[in-house]
């Protein structure tokens, strides 16, 4: 199987991540696309995001009716820091015989550097690197160069068009009493409004 994975803390799951992965499937013929919540990501005070449990469940709400995607809970169920590099190497074992693609924006590429075992990425997984801001452009494409030489993995760019929504934005929009209905599913828009989420600046204003 060709299977994507898409990580992130999901604080929410927006229209925006569910645009990527039906953009990326149809670009590498991907079977699978796996949405993988962090625990505790590296470079954000876990104080700032929603409960897993929330996380979580607004993740299977937006998912429900699509059958190409579906959520790994593996670093869910760790304790510590969330590293790519294990991830990867767990699913790698879990799907011998799959290729795996690692989805990220270009942003995070460009900060590629500060993370951990990069070698061990490569090794496990190939990297699908969307274009956030066309100013990212001639970076990406130079550090795909660079990458792809260093550490002997394959980087795929794809530059189509995609829905740009923030979590920051819609978490903001909700302590602010301003509607999401545009940004979110429906029923992830329900989900938060029922049970009052975002409304303290402590869930990651």
């Amino acid at each position: 199987m060709r299977i994507g994975i898409l990580g992130g803390t999901f604080n929410p799951i927006h229209n925006g991540h569910i645009n990527i992965a039906l953009n990326i499937r149809e670009f590498l013929r991907l079977d699978r696309v796996f949405f993988m919540p962090n625990k505790i990501p590296p470079h954000k005070n876990n104080e700032e995001i929603l409960s897993e449990e929330n996380r979580l469940h607004m993740l299977n709400l937006a998912l429900k009716d699509y059958v190409y995607f579906d959520v790994e809970k593996f670093e869910l169920g760790k304790n510590g820091i969330s590293y790519t590099y294990e991830s990867l190497e767990y699913l790698r074992e879990i799907y011998r015989g799959s290729k795996l693609f690692f989805i990220i924006g270009s942003d995070s590429f460009m900060d590629f550097h500060k993370w951990k075992e990069i070698k061990k990425i490569f090794n496990s997984s190939n990297i699908v690197v969307y274009l956030r801001k066309e100013s990212h452009r001639e970076n990406i494409i130079k550090l795909k160069e660079k990458y792809e030489k260093l550490y002997k993995g394959k980087i795929y760019l794809y530059f189509g068009d995609i829905i740009m929504v923030s979590s920051t934005e819609i978490r903001k929009r909700v302590l602010s009493g301003e509607k999401i209905n545009h940004l979110v599913p429906k029923n992830v828009e329900e989900y938060i409004l029922l049970n009052n989420l975002y409304l303290e600046e402590k869930n990651g204003l």
